[in-house]
Parts: C-alpha cells; sequence; structure tokens
C-alpha cells in the first residue's frame, strides 16, 4: 500500500511540476482560469518576392522571364549554367521545383509530356515564343537533393520547313534549276 502511495504522490508531484514549469515561459495568471500557457510561434517563411528586393519574382510570387534563351525558351531568373554533358545544356536553380516546373510548362508546346516520379520531360517541344527559326529539345525538370530544380535540354535538329510540294515536284524543280544554271 505503501508503495501505490508513493508512485501516486510522485506522478501528481511530477504533473504539477511540469505545469509550473509550462506556466513560467510567459503565461499569465487569471482568477478564473489559473495559468495560460502562450506559445509563440516562428512566423512562416515566405520566399522572397519582387517587392521585398528579390528581383526573381513578381508581386504574386511567380518566376519572372530572364534575358537568357536556349532553343527559343526563355529561361526564369536565377538559373545558373552547370557544365553539360552530350550536349545538353544544365540549368540549377535553388528554386523549388514546383514553381520551375509551374513556369516552364505554359512555355513550351510538345504533345509528349512524360512524369517518372517526380520527373517531368517534355518530348520534341518548342518554345511557345520562339523567335526566329523553330528547335525542337527535350526539356527535363527535374528536383534537387537540396531542394532546388536543375533543368536539363537537349537541342534536337530543327524541324523541316512544311511545303505543299510533293518529293516528286520538289526534284523536278530542282531539276529545271539546274537545267537554268548550265
Amino acid at each position: 500500500m505503501l508503495d501505490r502511495l508513493d508512485f501516486g504522490s510522485a506522478l501528481i508531484a511530477g504533473a504539477l511540476g511540469f505545469w509550473s514549469v509550462a506556466g513560467c515561459g510567459g503565461g499569465e495568471e487569471s482568477p478564473e482560469r489559473g495559468l495560460e500557457v502562450v506559445v509563440d510561434r516562428a512566423p512562416e517563411r515566405e520566399e522572397p518576392r519582387g517587392p521585398r528586393g528579390d528581383n526573381r519574382f513578381d508581386e504574386e510570387g511567380e518566376l519572372l522571364e530572364s534575358d537568357e534563351r536556349v532553343g527559343g525558351l526563355i529561361l526564369p531568373r536565377g538559373m545558373t549554367e552547370d557544365e553539360g554533358v552530350d550536349g545538353d545544356k544544365r540549368y540549377f536553380t535553388r528554386i523549388r521545383y514546383e514553381k520551375v516546373l509551374r513556369y516552364i510548362g505554359p512555355r513550351l508546346i510538345t504533345g509528349e509530356v512524360e512524369r517518372h516520379g517526380d520527373v517531368v520531360i517534355y518530348r520534341n517541344a518548342r518554345a511557345r515564343d520562339a523567335v526566329g527559326g523553330e528547335v525542337r529539345m527535350d526539356v527535363r525538370v527535374v528536383p534537387d537533393v537540396t531542394g532546388g530544380t536543375r533543368l536539363i535540354v537537349r537541342e534536337r535538329s530543327a524541324a523541316p520547313p512544311i511545303t505543299d510540294e510533293s518529293s516528286a515536284e520538289i526534284v523536278e524543280r530542282l531539276n529545271q534549276e539546274l537545267r537554268q544554271l548550265d
């Protein structure tokens, strides 16, 4: 019986000790409710936006265009070029994957979008606002283990021009031009 009382007493003393310590950190004593515990939370950290000095984002927090292009695609601000492999152009940014994906997707035209886990590949794509010749490319948006994003672009050969002439008509026209040169 004595053991039970000791254990019960220890349990009550521990609970009272907990409440007294919990009340020491800024709580106020109220006659109606006893001790009031106030928990201060750290403010949630947002990614910097344009008005606060970070020129990578607009007022809504969306990425802005940079002056750099690859295959006609205007890259977002904040991308740095890494060393490419096998003709690929590789870029890295500390900006979150979701934001980069939201920027890149609408700027490409393709019917071939693949998703392998978190990696998104736009195959045989062309830039929506490309100036000059049309360049086809494969664009990969890959989340980086550091929380940033990798962008890998492989340019394909330029698409052949669209023509209404058949192959036989093209050969005949070229032969006529050659005869005129003689």
